[in-house]
This record gives C-alpha cells, sequence and structure tokens, in this order.
C-alpha cells in the first residue's frame, strides 16, 4: 500500500514497530469484514492496479487506522500510569507493637497486640481468642494521653501461629470525631518508624475533592445523599475497597463537608467520548452521624441564601460574617 506523501519523504510504515503494525492490520482487516457483511463482496485491489485516486483512499485509510491504534495505545499508557499512581496511593500501612481491645457483639472484650494498621483496616494479634470471618468486631487503639478511639471493624482474614491468632480487620465504622484521632496516631507512627522521616510525607489517605459551582448545585448534592453512600462520577479508576476521604465543596460558599466513605462499585462510563467512571460509595460513618452532619450543613446553607437575599433590604446594621464550617 502507497501512501499519498510527497515524493522522498519516509513511508509512515516505515517508522512503525511491529506491535502497531499488527493492531493496523487487524483493524483494516475488520473493517473490511465488517464492510463486507453489510454489503456483500468487496474485491481486495492489488497495490499495481490502483490509480492515483485509490493510492489516494488508500492513504488516507491508513491514517485513520494508525490514528486509531495510536490513540488507543496512548489511553492503555494512561490507565497503566493511573493504575501505578493508584498502587502508590495505597495506604501506608504502618508495623506497630501496641496494646489494643478487640470487643466483641455479646460484651467480651479480649486484649490483643495490634501488628500493623493504616486508614483503612489492621491487624491484630491475640491469645486465646477465636472470631469467624465476617465477624463483626470493635477495635479499641490507644491514642494517648488516656484517651482511646474505636472503629467498628469487619474479620476479613484469620492465620494462626501455635497458641496466638492474627485477624485482617476492615474499618467499616468510623465516629468522625474518632477519625481525627486515627490520623493522628497514623502520623505520629509514620514519623517514628524507622526513625525515617521520610515516612512523614506518606499521604495518610487519599482525598478524594469535589467542588461544585453554586450553592445550589451544592444543596441539591447533598439533599441527593443518601444514609448509606454516594455516586460520583470521576475521570481516573478507583480501587474496589478502597478506603477515601470525600471533601465535598462550593466555590461560593465557606462551607465543606468531609465524609469518609469506602469504593463498592465502579463502571466505565463509555457514552461521553472519553473514559469517565461511575463510582458507588459506602459511607464508613455511621448512619446517625451521616444524617446530621448533611442535616447541619443545608440548614447553614439556607441561613447563608436568607442572608444573601436580605442584602438588598437597607438595614441600620447588617451582620454577613459566616458561619463556621461544620
Amino acid at each position: 500500500m502507497q501512501t499519498a506523501s510527497a515524493a522522498g519523504s519516509e513511508d509512515p510504515l516505515d517508522t512503525l514497530q511491529p506491535p502497531e503494525l499488527a493492531a493496523c492490520a487487524r483493524l483494516l482487516a475488520s473493517s473490511l469484514a465488517h464492510h463486507r457483511a453489510k454489503f456483500g463482496v468487496v474485491p481486495i485491489a492489488r497495490a499495481d492496479e490502483q490509480g492515483d485516486a485509490l493510492n489516494a483512499a488508500s492513504a488516507k485509510t491508513l491514517d485513520e487506522a494508525l490514528a486509531i491504534v495510536k490513540d488507543k495505545q496512548a489511553r492503555s499508557a494512561q490507565m497503566q500510569r493511573t493504575q501505578m499512581g493508584a498502587e502508590q496511593r495505597h495506604h501506608p500501612r504502618v508495623s506497630v507493637n501496641t496494646p489494643v481491645r478487640l470487643a466483641a457483639d455479646n460484651g467480651e472484650v479480649h486484649a490483643g497486640q495490634l501488628a500493623n494498621i493504616s486508614w483503612g483496616g489492621a491487624a491484630v494479634r491475640c491469645q486465646r481468642a477465636q472470631f469467624d470471618l465476617n465477624a463483626q468486631l470493635t477495635l479499641i487503639v490507644p491514642s494517648g494521653g488516656g484517651d482511646h478511639f474505636s472503629v467498628q471493624s469487619t474479620v476479613l482474614r484469620e492465620s494462626s501461629v501455635a497458641d496466638e491468632f492474627e485477624y485482617g480487620l476492615r474499618f467499616e465504622s468510623l465516629d468522625p470525631e474518632d477519625e481525627e484521632k486515627l490520623e493522628e496516631v497514623l502520623r505520629v507512627l509514620l514519623c517514628s518508624a524507622e526513625h525515617d522521616d521520610r515516612r512523614s510525607e506518606v499521604r495518610l489517605v487519599q482525598r478524594l475533592e469535589i467542588e461544585y459551582g453554586d450553592a445550589g448545585e451544592f444543596q441539591a448534592t447533598l439533599e441527593d445523599i443518601s444514609a448509606s453512600g454516594l455516586m460520583l462520577t470521576v475521570p481516573d479508576p478507583l480501587e474496589i475497597d478502597q478506603s477515601l476521604l470525600i471533601a465535598l465543596s462550593s466555590s461560593d460558599t465557606p462551607f465543606a463537608l468531609n465524609l469518609r466513605a469506602r469504593v463498592v462499585h465502579q463502571q466505565l462510563v463509555d457514552d461521553v467520548g472519553f473514559d469517565m467512571y461511575r463510582v458507588g460509595l459506602k459511607f464508613e460513618h455511621p448512619t446517625p452521624k451521616v444524617k446530621e452532619r448533611v442535616s447541619a450543613l443545608i440548614n447553614e446553607l439556607a441561613v447563608l441564601g436568607s442572608r444573601k437575599n436580605d442584602e438588598s433590604t437597607p438595614r441600620a446594621e447588617l451582620n454577613l460574617a459566616a458561619p463556621a464550617d461544620i
């Protein structure tokens, strides 16, 4: 196949790597087969039988096929970079040896040792305590100064050595106040682990920042948030079962809402002309806390809206100070 390039210029086929040539040939063969299935037999012309018009058309077809192949390669490379970045964003899991407690649903409390901990889960070693897979436990972790925080957890894995059991826990539900304590504990552990100051630079949690253009759009989203979760469309894929911090805000209000959530499902949206991902998130705060925080923010937005509407009303004194973030 000859191209319509100027005389003496380099044939684009000579610049291609074998995988690109193979992908291009498969694409053209597939297009020809599709055309034959729709319109009947289409002969393949010999190169020496083609005129100038056919040569020009074939060159254009080749260019289109090459553009498709290169675009696919570029998107594949971008996906690999995104996946590598996602792997690098894994929550740092810090090895420690801290006494903790595990509380079962029946009220029994067992002492244990924290083997490691991250933003999304922990591993705990216990003696003489056996829990079933998928058992619901409360992990109680000291946070300094005689204080502690509690995390509702699920047993995902179990292993044993002699009379000691190790349980892999996934964090399921955490009060916002305790979330701050967890983040502080992780920050201290990261800074002190192996006496390596660089560990303090590791991201403790991935934040997903969602900013809305106006207060109305922001409030509509808040009103649509269910007690259990949230649906978002994002440009980059996330990881199933990943725990992250959703930061919702609006560009024209001083308010923001941070919600801890876990990725439960994800689907590629392929009808928008470019890759986007529809992500389902399950909140990791107790349901009453989610409702309370969302309702409080909606009330603050309503107050702010009424103040803005009253700005045109002449008054001797008008206090426009915005309420504090929740």
